[in-house]
């Protein structure tokens, strides 16, 4: 019987040794993750950034997923911009693809450049947009650097930039109309993106 204890003793002091190195190691990764979505959104404990919109559009060079063409920002100046940023593992990227590759058409009728952008595997990308009949170009980044200089939170996000190149919109893009909204942000309110008549 009293071996019985000593060892019961024994078992829960490992069991809660077991416990103290567990949460001394997610401490660690909450720590390490924490110093990683910093470093991501370049934020510092004494600095902000200031807001995105009504700032330049910050320039950027990217190549599309197949690397045959490669796409410089500085030169889109003048036309209305919406970037799209993507991922392959997003379920709500995936479903508005439909919507970007329907409105594309009218985008560009208007002067509007559409580009995707996306961070993920580039094969998977391609995997994951085979399916629709996209009129615009996907671009790839390899370290999120139009991620980090657009501050983007997460997929799908949109960022809409004015003839003038000045980022106009920005936000969280599930649905058709918010599309709609960040691209009639884009046009300066110029014309309209859909007549009122229809």
């Amino acid at each position: 019987m009293i071996t019985f204890i000593a060892i019961a003793e024994i078992l829960s002091w490992v069991v809660l040794g077991v416990v103290v190195v567990l949460l001394c190691l997610m401490g660690r990764a909450h720590m390490a993750l924490v110093r990683y979505v910093h470093t991501l959104e370049g934020n510092t404990a004494s600095t902000e950034k200031p807001e995105i919109v009504g700032s330049p559009a910050p320039a950027f060079r990217l190549t599309t997923l197949d690397r045959s063409q490669t796409v410089s920002f500085e030169n889109n100046q003048g036309h209305p911009t919406l970037l799209v940023f993507l991922s392959p593992t997003c379920h709500p990227c995936h479903l508005i693809l439909p919507h970007l590759s329907e409105m594309s058409a009218t985008w560009q009728e208007k002067g509007g450049m559409l580009y995707g952008i996306s961070s993920g595997d580039p094969d998977e990308m391609s995997r994951v947009i085979a399916r629709y009949n996209l009129s615009f170009p996907i671009l790839h980044e390899e370290q999120w650097e139009v991620t980090r200089k657009y501050r983007v939170p997460g997929t799908p996000w949109g960022i809409a930039i004015n003839t003038r190149g000045i980022v106009s919109g920005k936000g969280v893009i599930k649905q058709k109309e918010q599309i709609m909204s960040l691209m009639e942000t884009a046009l300066d309110h110029v014309t309209p993106l859909v007549s009122s008549a229809g």
